[in-house]
């Protein structure tokens, strides 16, 4: 993500705010300083938001004397732009859903352990100002990473140990932190694949460890010359998900791999896309401790298109798949192939376990999901069919049937949930007639 470096004074003029000579006089008496800030974010079922700042004022000799801060002693502004390197017009169809210019509401304040100040933002699906990817409607329909600009401005004096007043400081601006994002590295195979990847912190261990793979949907490949290789990991929990203390734990230990189309996966046959990404998954398997025998697939909308392919194409390479509203009816007209009923019987003693909305409004349940499963609910697929995607009191689009999956949700008849049976899983090889 990009942000800008910015500086902001905290707002001390008595003109504005009236201060009185008393006041005047603990003014010229405090301490005044330079102070960093980052951004601390976090990746929900919804995307990627800004859900805190934190500011470093221990590391510059500060000791702040109050535990919980008043809120009214900071504003925080927040402006998010689309990068001018996207080569996306904007016009009455291709539209910016999410760039925007707020201030950003406070919902506390106080000094965490390390002796700086934090301020929780509010921040929530439709909270505006809180994210950082725009999604951009009409033929474009991609997640874009925005330039953020954040303005941290000091409303009142704060207390400190220092035998002072109190002080008042300059806000620089910093980086964005994602602990569960900055577990990724991003990395380009010499097929020309762009991608994330994470390891495993027993990969040392001298054991062969599962590789899982990650397709996004359709809203997180690149657009024309642009590439963020980010959105894949940021617009949902698609790849964060499975680097979870607790998902590593039941695969003991996964490499995780999420590759970002250059534009749309329905055009894995037009740009080979199926063949450099099987190149790449190689390359990475040869580099890393990476059990041959487990490696698995999951794929959301036109990921899951993605990932049936692969499974079409290298039947004898993957362990099993899970689709998440796998996008085979619109494929076949977006660029794609059409997933025949020969097709899929290629794949008929493979693992396979869908999920799907039957509200989906993007994605045909009854074409896709079901009619795969009519075909193959004899051999080894599961079908896990939900009304609509709501968790709690939150109902999401219905097309967003991959939530159900990220959070290990769908159970089979035998009581295990989607990720424990994936782990079980294992490669067997068949000959296909």
């Amino acid at each position: 993500m990009r942000t800008k470096v910015l500086v902001f004074v905290g707002l001390f003029l008595v003109s504005v705010l009236g201060i009185s000579t008393e006041v005047n006089y603990a003014l010229s008496n405090s301490m005044q300083g330079n102070f960093d800030y980052v951004l601390n974010a976090k990746i929900f079922d919804y995307g990627q938001n800004i859900v805190s700042i934190e500011i470093d004022t221990k590391g510059k000799g500060r000791t702040i004397r109050e535990k919980e801060i008043d809120k009214e002693k900071f504003k925080v502004f927040a402006k998010g732009t689309l990068p001018k390197d996207t080569g996306i017009v904007l016009d009455e169809k291709t539209k910016s859903l999410g760039t925007f210019e707020v201030e950003r509401e406070i919902e506390n304040i106080f000094v965490n352990d390390k002796g700086n100040i934090v301020i929780n933002l509010k921040y929530g699906k439709d909270v505006a100002g809180a994210n950082t990817l725009s999604y951009i409607t009409g033929d474009v329909s991609r997640n874009v990473l925005m330039d953020l600009e954040y303005r941290v401005e000091q409303q009142k004096l704060m207390k400190t140990g220092a035998g002072t007043h109190g002080f008042f400081g300059i806000y620089r601006q910093g980086k964005v932190v994602d602990e569960e994002a900055d577990k990724f590295v991003a990395a380009k195979s010499k097929s020309g694949v762009n991608y994330q990847y994470f390891k495993p912190v027993n990969k040392d261990d001298g054991k062969k460890h599962p590789l899982i793979i990650w397709f996004h949907g359709n809203g997180e490949g690149g657009y024309k010359d642009y590439r963020n290789n980010v959105s894949q990991k940021l617009a949902n929990r698609g790849a964060v998900a499975f680097a979870e203390d607790k998902t590593q734990k039941i695969f003991d230990g996964a490499y995780v791999v999420a590759p970002q189309a250059d534009d749309t996966w329905y055009n894995n046959y037009i740009k080979e896309y199926v063949k450099s990404v099987k190149a790449m998954i190689d390359e990475f398997a040869s580099e890393n401790n990476v059990d041959k025998n487990r490696i698995y697939v999951f794929g959301a909308s036109a990921g899951g298109y993605m990932s049936f392919r692969m499974m079409i194409e290298y039947p004898d390479y993957f362990a099993a798949f899970s689709t998440s509203a796998a996008a085979l009816d619109k494929a076949a007209t977006s660029g794609g192939v059409a997933t025949t009923t020969q097709d899929l019987m290629k794949i008929r003693n493979k693992p396979l376990w869908m999920v799907h909305a039957q509200n989906d409004p993007t994605i045909s349940y009854e074409n896709t999901s079901k009619r795969v499963y009519d075909v193959l609910s004899k051999y080894r697929a599961i079908l896990s069919a939900y009304p609509d995607v709501k968790i709690g009191e939150t109902e999401y689009n219905g097309h967003w049937s991959w939530i159900y999956s990220l959070r290990n949700m769908p159970v089979n008849n035998k009581g295990e949930h989607l990720f424990e049976w994936m782990a079980k899983q294992r490669l067997r090889k068949y000959k296909v007639k």
